[in-house]
């Protein structure tokens, strides 16, 4: 179960300390300095020769990687039946974002993770796109369409705790996979 961390003011009254205003939880308070601030859009258009830092993926599983032309090729061992290699992206830095990721030819997709056992995405296989959810270990499809194409890109918007999945063989018409999924 995901918690929350709720802050208020702590005061002391006669040696005893006191959260919010008389006892109860304040329902406003002032943001922290520089809390309003826009962060930094993080980016990875693949010109450099090597993958940054921020990228991660799980111990002892890195992919082969071979970056061309501002595309990355990910070529990773065989897995495992029921077992999929994965490539990470550090964590967002807002609670609202946006990832894409091009698929050609074959498979792969995006998603995003709490743990093992709690996520959302979205992957190309052949000609179908299908959207996924995982709650409790248990992986379900939640939606499906047929999108030809050589290169499909796939579009996982993060909101808070919804998530929208989206593909475009164009990159410029979206069709839209699965309505707004809760975090499981």
């Amino acid at each position: 179960m995901a918690r929350q961390t709720l802050l208020d003011e702590l005061r002391w009254r006669g040696g005893l300390p006191v959260v919010g205003r008389d006892r109860d939880p304040s329902l406003v308070g002032a943001a922290p300095a520089g809390a309003q601030r826009r962060v930094l859009v993080q980016r990875d258009d693949f010109t450099g020769r090597r993958l940054s830092a921020m990228w991660q993926w799980e111990e002892d599983r890195r992919p082969q990687t071979k970056i061309t032309g501002g595309a990355l090729g990910l070529f990773p061992r065989r897995s495992g039946p029921g077992r999929r290699e994965r490539l990470f992206f550090g964590t967002t830095p807002t609670p609202a974002f946006v990832a894409e990721t091009s698929v050609v030819g074959g498979a792969g997709g995006i998603g995003a993770f709490w743990t093992p056992a709690e996520a959302v995405g979205i992957e190309r296989v052949g000609e179908q796109v299908r959207t996924w959810q995982r709650k409790r270990g248990r992986s379900r499809a939640v939606a499906s369409l047929t999108l030809p194409g050589r290169r499909v890109t796939l579009r996982l918007s993060g909101r808070y705790n919804r998530f929208t999945l989206e593909a475009s063989s164009d990159g410029r018409a979206w069709r839209r996979s699965a309505t707004p999924i809760p975090r499981p």
